[in-house]
């Protein structure tokens, strides 16, 4: 504790006047530290702790039975590089799916049809930084008859009719995980009241990244990364991949 010049000439005067009281004083001095100490211990701890490992910058939910379909690698002219995967859900209709239905009623970029005639498919993009030097990484998708529903940190947002896209820095190890809905209007007819593996697998979509460099080639591998000439890879996230359907 600090004292102040007059409160020493004070505790000098006291000290040299009478001698008898000076373990009264500091009996007195020792309880106050000990309060002070019991109620310091007792406050919340306002320290926040920051988390070692990279997170997200998007909105990434965990669901069940994901399974990865397409891993890829990323690099440009100018040395930087990511990888990653592309991991799909279950397809379920719109009326079974466990997100709220009104961000399904106001995504009408490709005409959504009715909620029991819609399906959609839950899909994870995981991208992680291999550059020697923080890298920003631009995520673009394009699929010419899905819709898209893409999950951010203030809430799930609709995609355009070009797609979704989205940014993240990573330094070299980090990971950043995105959850991204498709939606397949009209999925389901009266004539194909189930998901049809044909009808399903003529939805495809592009991936297109750009890194600090510029836009960045691509190489594709994986079970959902079409093979057929017209197509080539292109993701076709749920179905049977059938060419002869695409020439």
């Amino acid at each position: 504790m600090k004292v102040s010049s007059g409160d020493s000439q004070r505790k000098e005067c006291c000290l040299g006047g009478r001698k008898t009281r000076r373990p009264t004083l500091l009996l007195l001095l020792a309880g106050l530290f000990l309060v002070a100490c019991g109620s310091a211990a007792n406050s919340p701890s306002t320290v926040s702790s920051t988390p070692v490992t990279a997170r997200s910058s998007h909105a990434a939910s965990t669901l069940p039975a994901m399974k990865t379909g397409v891993d890829f690698t990323a690099s440009d002219s100018g040395g930087d590089k990511v990888t990653g995967t592309i991991s799909f859900g279950a397809v379920k209709t719109v009326a079974n799916s466990s997100l709220n239905k009104s961000i399904f009623e106001s995504c009408t970029g490709h005409g959504l049809m009715m909620p029991t005639r819609t399906v959609t498919l839950p899909m994870q993009v995981t991208v992680v930084g291999n550059s020697s030097m923080s890298d920003e990484a631009s995520i673009l998708f394009n699929g010419p008859s899905l819709g898209f529903i893409i999950g951010f940190p203030n809430g799930l947002q609709c995609a355009g009719p070009e797609g979704p896209s989205y940014k993240t820095t990573l330094a070299s190890g980090q990971s950043d995980t995105t959850t991204i809905w498709l939606i397949y209007p009209g999925a389901l007819t009266p004539n194909e009241p189930s998901f049809s593996s044909k009808k399903l697998g003529q939805q495809f979509f592009d991936l297109t990244i750009y890194l600090s460099g510029g836009q960045a080639t691509i190489d594709l591998t994986g079970p959902r990364v079409s093979n057929c000439i017209y197509h080539h890879d292109d993701i076709v996230p749920a179905g049977s991949m059938n060419c002869s359907t695409w020439q």
